[in-house]
């Protein structure tokens, strides 16, 4: 514990959120390939569950920055350490699996018991991070602890998430940045998304060049321009086995594009506006 501490300021993880259903998972892949640990609790989207224990729950946005820390102390302990938690941390931890409520107790009881087990995982490789979409909704508190971590984002077209199946995000977070008002419809979809987004590049502009904002659609549809943004961002080596290793992992979904199916006109004009500004299509 006290080497985390004591090294928090010289971390360098990779870190990848965005709102729930925009790619991030390619991403994740991504980092797999290129022999990057992101955890040993994961499900199939590849989210870190020991993150997702830890800080996706409403009342994260309460926490002072104590408590925040010393969340964050146990989530890196179980990451880059062999140190057993503490019966302290345990008893957090414990706690934690009481105050979820977006998915059933089992679940983070599972979470929990693979969390205090983590001393028993070797972490054999330098090059580490973690996928969790929500990781976007703390990034300003974590860059905090963390100032040498980057930071992947990855956003599709809003129009197209505000028709999404996926809108766990949204309704976990979606009364604390919208309002009571908020309600699960493409309307609300959308202006949950630009309203995150917009929170996010105020984010960003203090992180210079940890920040890489991954529009997935052109990361899809243009890899070889793409590609090479991304690699450049992690600063790894580009060569033809590289590119052509992390392209074969691309596919373009088919639901690209599939607001056209359902027209504009029952959105926020300034949402709108706002889709475009980001350059997207509308």
């Amino acid at each position: 514990m006290d080497t985390i501490k004591n090294l928090k300021s010289q971390i360098s993880p990779v870190a990848i959120g965005g709102v729930g259903g925009s790619g991030t998972r390619l991403i994740a892949n991504c980092l797999e390939e290129l022999n990057y640990y992101i955890g040993s609790d994961l499900n199939k989207a590849k989210d870190n569950l020991w993150f997702t224990l830890l800080f996706k729950h409403i009342e994260i946005l309460d926490y002072d920055d104590d408590n925040f820390n010393y969340l964050l102390n146990i989530f890196l302990q179980g990451m880059l350490t062999k140190e057993q938690l503490t019966e302290q941390q345990k008893h957090t931890v414990d706690q934690l699996i009481h105050e979820q409520r977006h998915l059933p107790i089992a679940f983070f009881k599972d979470r929990a018991e693979s969390l205090l087990s983590s001393h028993k995982n070797t972490l054999d490789t330098h090059k580490w991070g973690w996928k969790e979409p929500n990781t976007h909704i703390i990034l300003d508190r974590l860059t905090k602890y963390l100032p040498k971590m980057k930071y992947i984002h990855v956003m599709r077209n809003g129009l197209d998430m505000a028709h999404s199946n996926n809108q766990n995000q949204q309704l976990l977070w979606g009364k604390k940045f919208i309002g009571d008002d908020f309600k699960q419809t493409p309307y609300y979809s959308l202006k949950y998304w630009c309203t995150v987004h917009k929170r996010l590049l105020d984010i960003a502009e203090n992180m210079e060049n940890n920040f890489l904002l991954i529009n997935y659609d052109n990361f899809c549809t243009n890899p070889e321009i793409e590609v090479p943004k991304f690699l450049n961002f992690l600063n790894v080596p580009i060569d033809d086995s590289t590119l052509t290793t992390i392209q074969s992992l691309i596919r373009a979904p088919a639901s690209i594009g599939r607001y056209k199916e359902y027209g504009t006109s029952l959105f926020d004009q300034a949402d709108l506006e706002f889709v475009k500004k980001l350059g997207f299509n509308t």
